[in-house]
Order: structure tokens, then sequence, then C-alpha cells
């Protein structure tokens, strides 16, 4: 390594080391990339620091299809998401090792940004799914005399998510004419003991809420991670804040268990789907084809018809839907499927010709039954 290059890596590194203190909605990351291009790896460095918050709250959806749909909005305009996910001091160094390099990134993401994006992927589909799904909550198998309050609580956090929950006498009869999706029982509550803070005058405390949902129809467990909460409520007394404090803890993990439930369900859902669909091409002869539209939004309805419309014109028998799974505020995907062999080059072609009077629109076939188009 030269002079030149020592004083470049030197100064890096200590740009990386003297960062400002950090913003409550901030978090210290660093990460590592590997890649035959210097640009790559520093995409990938700065990508698996993102993977890692996401996987706080997205859990198995940071694997994923909401994870594959951060990566590709990442790759596709990093300098746009580096701006809205790392804080401005974040930077990186890198090392050529023989054929490829190695890049390392330091610095905060910005955790709120993160979270907020993906709510908003998760929104969309969750209340897709909740429109159509039946839930039964019960505590059956916990002793715990506070099971009650727990799902209580939970029933009106799923009630809110759009879910339907039935209860009581009308349970039976709707598990017997198969009219339930899915059973979320409580198991057990662990509640650590209560500490009591004479001079704060506060009480605080933490729940272990142990839960399983089942698919009832496919005779399926779908989720069965514990949550455990903490909290405090202030009062003059341990027995005065003692009920307060369970309430409080009790509606905090039933607003956990919900959010764990629909990434679950999420999941589950959009697998459950996606095997139906490729077991119904299979038998038909099918295959599925995407059309990503880059830059484009739902509200721009006019491009989405543009593409719509040339697919049923240059492909018999299919008709182009947009997949909200695979959809977000700056691409819309379409989906169709095709009976026999597909002229890619011949649609890539109509594609040019539909699109002539606009001189930055591109359009490539990515192999993978994949089109990718930018307006």
């Amino acid at each position: 390594m030269g002079r030149t290059s020592t004083f470049l890596y030197t100064a890096l590194s200590v740009a990386l080391v003297s960062s400002p203190a950090l913003a409550q909605d901030e978090r210290a990351f660093r990460a590592a990339g590997v890649a035959t291009t210097s640009q790559s790896a520093i995409v990938e460095a700065y990508y698996q620091g993102l993977a890692r918050e996401l996987a706080r709250f997205a859990g198995a959806q940071a694997e994923g299809d909401v994870g594959k749909q951060f990566r590709r909005d990442f790759e596709r305009d990093f300098a746009t998401f580096k701006q809205r996910y790392f804080t401005p001091d974040t930077d990186h160094r890198c090392v050529a090792r023989e054929t490829r390099f190695s890049c390392e990134v330091e610095g905060a993401i910005k955790v709120l940004a993160v979270q907020t994006d993906f709510n908003k992927i998760m929104k969309t589909t969750e209340r897709t799914l909740s429109n159509s799904l039946t839930f039964v909550v019960s505590a059956a198998e916990s002793k715990d005399r506070n099971s009650p309050l727990v799902v209580e609580k939970l029933t009106g956090s799923f009630i809110e998510s759009g879910y339907k929950v039935l209860s009581g006498s009308a349970v039976n009869a709707a598990i017997t004419n198969g009219s339930v999706d899915f059973s979320l029982g409580i198991l057990g509550l662990e509640f650590s003991p209560v500490q009591f803070d004479a001079g704060e005058q506060r009480a605080s405390g933490s729940l272990t809420v142990r839960f399983r949902v089942n698919d009832i129809k496919g005779k399926t467990q779908v989720a069965s991670v514990p949550v455990t909460v903490s909290d405090t409520v202030a009062g003059p007394s341990l027995s005065v804040t003692q009920a307060d404090l369970t309430a409080k803890l009790a509606g905090k993990a039933a607003v956990e268990i919900s959010r764990k439930v629909n990434a679950s369900l999420v999941s589950f859902q959009v697998d459950k789907g996606d095997a139906a669909a490729a077991q119904q091409r299979m038998t038909s002869g099918q295959k599925l084809y995407l059309i990503r539209l880059e830059g484009v939004a739902q509200k721009d309805r006019e491009k989405i018809k543009l593409v719509r419309d040339l697919v049923a014109s240059q492909v018999r028998g299919a008709t182009a839907q947009v997949d909200p799974s695979q959809s977000n505020a700056t691409r819309v995907t379409l989906s169709f499927g095709v009976t026999g062999t597909l002229d890619t080059e011949n649609l890539i072609d109509a594609l040019y010709a539909q699109h002539k009077h606009i001189p930055s629109f591109e359009a490539t076939y990515a192999g993978n039954n994949e089109f990718i188009v930018h307006y």
C-alpha cells in the first residue's frame, strides 16, 4: 500500500472512530462486504448493516419477500437509500485483495426510517390478509389467573388489525363448519417479581408470554416464539401500582404478540399462496413471468394499463396483474402466466415500440422469467 493509500486509509479510520453522539432513533453498527468490484462491496457492506437492523423487528421477513424488496430497492438506488437509512457521518474503507475487494462500513443506522418503510410494506399485505382471516383466541392451557386479561387485550389488538375473532359458544360451531383459519393459544405467563423504587415512587416488572398459533385447516404450526416485555408504573406504593402494572404489561405483550403473528402470517400466507399458484401452473404447464416497472407508483394507472394491455396483445391468453407483495412506492410488479414458450426479445421490442416517445425508457430481460423496465 503506497503513502497516499496509507494516508487515506488512516484518515478514514479516524473518521470512522470519531463519530458524534447518537440520536434516540439511531443505532451504531459496523458491517463488511466482499465483491469483485469496490462499488459492489460497498453496497454489500451497507446492506448487511441494514439487514441486521431489519431482522430486529422483521423476523423471518428480513430473509423473505420483504427483505428481498429492500435489497432490490437498495441496489437500484444506493445513493438515495444510503441517505435515507444512514447518518451523514457513516463512512467506509476498502482494501483490494487479489481479484476481490473487501469493504468495511461503520456509523449509525436511522432506525425509525427503516422501521417506517418496513411497516408500510407490511401494512399493505396485512390489510389484504386481515379482511379474510378468522381467529380463535384462548388461554385454555394457561393456569395463570391473569391469562384472561391477556386474551382480552390480544383480542382487541387483533380486531384493531382487521381480523375477525371468535369466542364463546360460536367457537366450536365455527371450527366444525371450517370457518376458522387460525387458533392462537396462550400457553403460559411468567411475571417477574415487581420491583418498587420508593424514592422514585415507581414500580417496574416484566412479563413473558408463551403462545402458539396453528393453521387449523392445514394443521400446521405458524408461530410459537415467546414474547417478553417490560414496563414501569408510577404510584405511591406497591399495592397501588400492582394492578396497573399487570394491565400495562398485558396490553404491551398483546401488541407485541399481534405484531409477531402478523409478520408470521404474512410469510405463511405468501408461501402458501405461492405454493398453490406454483402447483396450479405446474398442472396447467404455465410459467410465471414478472415485469418490474421501476419508478412507477400505484397511482400511475396509465403506465400500468399500457403494459398490461401490451402483455394481453402479445401473449395469447395472458393477463398481467399487479403483485402487491412485490410492489412498493417506487415500483409496480406485474405478473402473468405463459403456456408454452415466450419470445422474450419480441416482448422487449414491443415495449420499446410502445414507449418510443420516452427518450429515457429502458427495458431488459434479466433472465429467470423477469423483465426490468425503467422510465
